[in-house]
């Protein structure tokens, strides 16, 4: 969220992500709640999951999640209007590292960026985590793996 949204959101705000395994059908609804600093901080996510449906069109999951949304006394939703498509067999943090890491060896084969630069770009701090991740998901160190592919 950039500042400029940031100071017209209203508080406690609601994030609404859903998961599945494409496109077509969500079978997780993921909900976090943002506060204010110094707002009790009860309850802060909850989700919903369907193994033969879809949770975003499930009027019962529906029910539940309006309910929870007022008693959490939401003012705001944020939501998105796409999928977030987990593959089976990956948890979500496995599959945001993956997508940063793609982003990384993006930036440094077509912006010429170099392993640290890319790594602070995509949310890493760590030089060294950036670079031993790498290896394990590309098979290579950042370098010798752009190296290769140009």
């Amino acid at each position: 969220m950039r500042a400029s949204q940031r100071s017209r959101a209203k508080y406690p705000l609601a994030t609404i992500s859903a998961y599945g395994p494409d496109n077509r059908r969500a079978t997780k609804l993921v909900v976090g709640i943002l506060r204010r600093a110094g707002q009790k901080d009860a309850n802060p996510m909850r989700n919903w999951s369907t193994n033969t449906g879809n949770v975003r069109t499930d009027p019962v999951i529906a029910a539940e999640l309006a309910d929870w949304l007022r008693s959490q006394e939401i003012k705001d939703t944020v939501s998105y209007d796409r999928i977030i498509g987990c593959p089976p067999g990956v948890s979500r943090l496995q599959y945001q590292k993956q997508l940063r890491l793609q982003e990384a060896r993006q930036l440094m084969l077509n912006e010429n960026l170099d392993a640290g630069s890319a790594a602070g770009r995509v949310g890493y701090e760590s030089a060294s985590q950036f670079s031993r991740e790498y290896s394990r998901l590309f098979g290579a160190p950042p370098q010798r793996d752009v190296s290769r592919m140009r």
